[in-house]
């Protein structure tokens, strides 16, 4: 096939690529140099989206409007023995034994190679020269030693578009390890992702301090263990991001200070603070809106909220759990408690009609939330 391929004129070429399936196109520019040349030439002016989960797997898909219309993805493991059917190169000379099949609208290919890490270098360089302008999402499902994780950095410096940036560490311990200069290496290093999540345990030690480094300017940042951010690493670090969810026990006083930082100029347009159970069950915002005089109590309102729902829901709310608040330039927000929940929210509509409504006290989360705070976070951060 390879051979006549070639000999197409370069618009057949173009046609016939563009209508492969993405694991048949990436084989082909194994091949040779010709064919790879001819496929990234193809590819140079079209957005691709990678997600690579660290020394574990390579999922890369086109660039479609919406995720049910993902027809076309195509995922390389890296798996831990040898695939005898195929030997695919890439930048180097050494051949990559290689297993393929699919999945429904899922291509996979087994890749085995003596070292992870080496493999993975190898096929990131590839993708980031195949196309040019990839879109890269990066997670490390398992917490990375210091050297891995500057290593991977290092890998992907190259990429221009750095979508999301996530570290984890899901392993239980019976005596958790904590983690404090992994975690200021992270901040330090994965700013220029427009996503960041983390689930890192950090000692009661642990200071990032607002005085020495930058804020941050994420569309969107997660912290699970977050009991150091007091109120002044908030307003120092968070005010210029779209979104944070962090897991953190605020006092009212702690609210009033970020409630009142928000007022006067702050690009959040949603704010999640998930408290200890129970921690926020019965608190009310009364104390709060006393220091903020343009402060509105709402009872029923049109809302969004993570955790809870992905569509809007009619919701009512007790006395002293929900008030709008405005900023100096008129740009206007709801304040609500949800369970053990506090919202900052943009988008709501506040309704005073007799339709249907959800008190929220009752309202269940479909799911358990992905982000619950530890019980070495359940402290009152007063600071």
């Amino acid at each position: 096939m390879t051979i006549g391929f070639l000999h197409f004129p370069y618009l057949v070429q173009e046609n016939v690529i563009e209508n492969m399936n993405l694991c048949a196109a990436i084989a082909l520019t194994t091949v040779a140099t010709k064919p790879k040349e001819i496929v990234r030439t193809c590819f140079r002016n079209k957005k691709f989206f990678l997600h690579y989960d660290v020394n574990d797997s390579f999922t890369i898909r086109r660039n479609y409007p919406f995720i049910e219309a993902y027809p076309d993805q195509f995922v390389i493991e890296l798996a831990a023995k040898v695939y005898p059917e195929q030997s695919w190169k890439f930048f180097d000379e050494t051949p990559i034994s290689v297993l393929t099949r699919d999945e429904g609208s899922l291509a996979f290919a087994s890749c085995y190679q003596q070292s992870k890490e080496e493999i993975s270098a190898n096929i990131m360089r590839y993708y980031i020269h195949l196309f040019p302008k990839l879109s890269l999402s990066v997670e490390f499902k398992i917490l990375p030693t210091i050297e891995l994780f500057r290593r991977t950095m290092r890998m992907v410096e190259a990429v221009e578009d750095l979508d999301y940036f996530g570290v984890f560490d899901e392993i239980e311990e019976r005596y958790p390890r904590t983690h404090d200069l992994l975690q200021e290496i992270i901040f330090n290093e994965c700013r220029r992702a427009r996503t960041a999540r983390f689930n890192i345990r950090t000692s009661p030690r642990f200071r990032y301090g607002y005085q020495t480094h930058d804020s941050f300017n994420f569309d969107h940042f997660s912290l699970t263990h977050a009991a150091w951010v007091t109120k002044d690493h908030f307003i120092k670090f968070f005010m210029g991001c779209k979104r944070v969810d962090l897991a953190v026990n605020y006092s009212d006083r702690n609210i009033v200070a970020i409630l009142k930082s928000w007022t006067k100029k702050s690009s959040l347009s949603y704010i999640v603070i998930e408290g200890h159970p129970g921690f926020y069950r019965h608190s009310t915002l009364t104390n709060v809106v006393a220091h903020l005089p343009r402060a509105v109590r709402v009872e029923k309102a049109s809302i969004i909220v993570s955790c809870f729902s992905s569509e809007y829901q009619n919701v009512s709310f007790t006395a002293g759990r929900c008030y709008e608040i405005k900023q100096d330039s008129g740009r206007e927000a709801l304040v609500l408690y949800i369970h053990d929940f506090l919202y900052l929210i943009t988008d709501y509509k506040i309704l005073k009609t007799d339709e249907q409504f959800v008190n929220a006290e009752k309202w269940r989360p479909p799911a358990v939330p992905n982000e619950v705070i530890s019980d070495e976070d359940s402290s009152y951060n007063e600071d």
